[in-house]
């Protein structure tokens, strides 16, 4: 999995952002690609946005910014 398939996923998912609230760390070990860095993170946000509808866009391209 890339790290913009598992960040759309998540972006999609409620239930995996409500896992990802519950116990960040253990959601990340058992869903993350392997050795997903911030700078991963932050490099796919361009694509990830872009794929998004255009209201969930704006909102991560303002938190990013």
């Amino acid at each position: 999995m890339s790290v913009i398939d598992f960040l759309l996923d998540l972006f999609r998912s409620e239930e995996q952002q409500a896992e990802l609230a519950e116990n960040p760390s253990d959601f990340l070990n058992e869903h993350a690609p392997d050795g997903l860095t911030a700078d991963q993170i932050l490099a796919a946000m361009p694509e990830v946005c872009a794929a998004l509808p255009p209201e969930q866009a704006d909102v991560i391209r303002w938190v990013a910014d």
